[in-house]
């Protein structure tokens, strides 16, 4: 696939209006081409963002541990150009934390943004600086529940 005259962020970390061959799903070349293609009239073609703190979307949390909304969500992401997250968990009781974690571990059917990994609020701050964390689920620094997480 070629695509024509977009304004390409380059490894100069600048736009420049240049074309694109595509090979195998992989960028094989970057620069003006005589080759036919779309054009592109100008779009911005950009790398896909990383989310690196993300609590939901579509409608789903993440502590919803609920598969069919985390392939949304995933879907969501990809179709606003998020191609990455790292699934955000707040401090919520044991069982729903775990829930949350091993859903946002499994491999998810279809397409959308891949799960990085997954960013861990709490549960273990302190009642005097937890923040937007529901005091009631804090806990002690707990080892066994660490290794569990």
């Amino acid at each position: 696939m070629i695509l024509k005259n977009g304004r390409v962020l380059t490894d100069r970390f600048a736009f420049e209006e240049t074309d694109l061959v595509i090979e195998d799903g992989i960028i094989a070349s970057v620069g003006k081409t005589s080759l036919p293609g779309k054009d592109l009239n100008g779009a911005f073609v950009v790398p896909g963002l990383i989310d690196i703190h993300t609590h939901g979307s579509a409608g789903y949390d993440h502590l919803d541990a609920d598969p069919d909304g985390t392939d949304l969500m995933r879907r969501f992401y990809a179709s606003h150009g998020t191609t990455g997250i790292l699934a955000a968990v707040m401090t919520a009781p044991k069982e729903t934390m775990l829930r949350a974690v091993k859903n946002a571990s499994e491999p998810h059917r279809g397409s959308g943004a891949t799960v990085f990994g997954i960013y861990l609020e709490g549960p273990f701050f302190s009642p005097l600086h937890n923040g937007a964390q529901h005091p009631d689920a804090l806990l002690k620094p707990d080892r066994a529940f660490l290794k569990d997480l």
